[in-house]
């Protein structure tokens, strides 16, 4: 039993630790366009392969939790644990919209910073 619940624990933090990282990189402000490039693959990547990989992640860990439930009392750091990890999958969505305002808002000041160079060089 201990195992297990090791095992679960390890899986909750590994799935948080994803999400966490998805979150601070969608939420960075890219420096240039390459670097908003670089970001619009890896929030694109993030929610075609990364997300539903993790979603099945988190519905093995909840059917492991599911049995542990009948076996083993969890603490209240675990209870946690487990309830941001079943949580991560609807509070990811807002993350990815205010990626989105970061990426437009970093693209009009490309385009700004674009047409200020043209005009430069055409005087």
């Amino acid at each position: 039993k201990q195992w297990y619940q090791r095992r679960v624990a390890i899986t909750a933090g590994d799935i948080i630790a994803e999400f966490e990282n998805i979150k601070t990189t969608a939420l960075r402000k890219p420096e240039d366009t390459q670097d908003m490039i670089d970001l619009i693959g890896f929030t694109t990547k993030a929610t075609t392969e990364t997300i539903p990989k993790l979603q099945k992640d988190i519905s093995e860990a909840a059917k492991r939790l599911h049995f542990l439930l009948d076996h083993y009392i969890f603490t209240e750091d675990e209870i946690d644990l487990n309830r941001t990890t079943l949580n991560w999958p609807s509070k990811i969505a807002p993350i990815f919209e205010v990626n989105d305002e970061i990426v437009a808002e970093a693209k009009k000041q490309g385009e700004t910073h674009l047409g200020d160079r043209r005009e430069k060089v055409m005087l």
